[in-house]
């Protein structure tokens, strides 16, 4: 994909999880990301949301679901995908 227009970068990084409310996943994505050493691109000082995020990444799960090709997305998958209802 080499047209980004229309696609606001800060909306593909990784949120983390509320770590009041979201707390079993908030712990899990420490575990993976700090302790495994996995998605080191996901590593941020604050993976605490803050708010809740759990609905936002189900729903966007979704509709990743719904790409012909999920592993080359194209520009109208990513804006489909990042879309907020």
């Amino acid at each position: 994909m080499t047209d980004k227009t229309g696609i606001d970068a800060t909306e593909l990084s990784f949120e983390g999880f509320d770590g009041n409310n979201e707390g079993r996943h908030y712990a899990y994505t420490l575990f993976v990301i700090n302790d495994q050493g996995r998605w080191a691109e996901s590593k941020k000082p604050d993976l605490n949301s803050h708010m809740p995020m759990l609905d936002r990444y189900r729903s966007m799960l979704k509709r990743w679901r719904q790409s012909a090709d999920k592993h080359q997305l194209s520009k109208d998958d990513v804006v489909r995908i990042i879309a907020r209802p």
